[in-house]
């Protein structure tokens, strides 16, 4: 009969505790502080950091084979992924023989831009050779300040698969707001066929179009790159690059430097002047007799 009465009374004594509560200790004062600050954190909704983003489409670029002593130039370009200004106040390459004229440069969020870097191989022609420089890009990215690009060549090549006759374009003086033409000859001196594909544009602020007469050549056979120049072009001299390689073949490529001047006024083609380096002076052709006479540097 006890135990019995025990079974009913145990379950509603469990029931008024648990809807009274069981006995708690009391908060303390810095607890009942730091639940505050949960809350209030909780209250207020995150709001994102808002910063520049600098990426590259590329950081490094290969030139592949570069003449000897030649320019060449690449562009890499820059764009800024977030939601500040981008500012590229500084780049620096890490030696004399890699130059840019790019300075400054202020990218909205999402827009793009380019960095023009100009490359002077060595002028070495005894061996082979490979060459890696480095330049820093420093901006107001805080996560990423100082990028590092790369560049790549590679001179004086034994056995190369491609070969550009000339290897360097050297235009001359083109008459301002005058059509001009060029062409190179590339051979293929792989023992297979091959497919050429041009894999760095040049500026079309000077070549204004290019054409590969026959893409595809059988192995020891040549075709003709052809360039137009831009008869725009500004005063002045001027240096841009094509690039070409056996379609995806990277290790095929060559780097042709293009080099002109744009000029108002053709030189008088009935004077030739002519250097004479052991003393410095300069003969100049005379028209009416057929004679030379010298004449000295100018002095200040």
């Amino acid at each position: 009969m006890k135990l019995t009465r025990l079974r009913v009374i145990l379950p509603v004594i469990i029931v008024l505790f648990w809807g009274v509560g069981f006995p708690q200790t009391p908060l303390t004062e810095q607890q009942k502080e730091d639940i505050t600050n949960v809350k209030a954190k909780q209250d207020v909704p995150e709001i994102p950091l808002v910063e520049s983003r600098i990426t590259f489409d590329y950081a490094e670029y290969d030139f592949g084979e570069v003449p000897p002593g030649a320019k060449v130039t690449c562009q890499f370009p820059v764009a800024n992924n977030g939601q500040d200004t981008l500012i590229i106040n500084k780049i620096k390459p890490g030696c004399g023989c890699t130059t840019t004229k790019t300075s400054g440069l202020i990218i909205p969020p999402g827009q793009k831009s380019v960095i023009d870097i100009t490359y002077h191989a060595s002028s070495s022609t005894k061996k082979p050779g490979n060459a890696t420089k480095s330049i820093k890009v420093y901006s107001n990215d805080s996560s990423n300040p100082t990028a590092t690009l790369k560049i790549k060549s590679k001179t004086n090549v034994e056995k190369p698969l491609l070969r550009a006759e000339p290897n360097k374009v050297e235009a001359g003086d083109i008459l301002f707001g005058k059509d001009g033409k060029y062409e190179i000859v590339i051979a293929n001196n792989d023992s297979i066929a091959a497919e050429l594909e041009v894999v760095t544009e040049p500026s079309k602020e000077y070549i204004k179009k290019y054409s590969i007469k026959d893409a595809k050549l059988k192995s020891l056979e040549s075709t003709k790159l052809e360039l137009d120049f831009n008869k725009n072009m500004p005063m002045g001299d001027f240096l841009t690059t094509i690039t070409v390689q056996e379609k995806g073949k990277s290790d095929t490529r060559i780097s042709i430097p293009i080099t002109g001047k744009i000029v108002e006024k053709l030189p008088d083609p009935s004077k030739i002047v002519e250097k004479v380096p052991q003393t410095g002076k300069t003969t100049e052709m005379l028209p009416e007799t057929n004679k030379t006479v010298e004449k000295l540097p100018e002095t200040k």
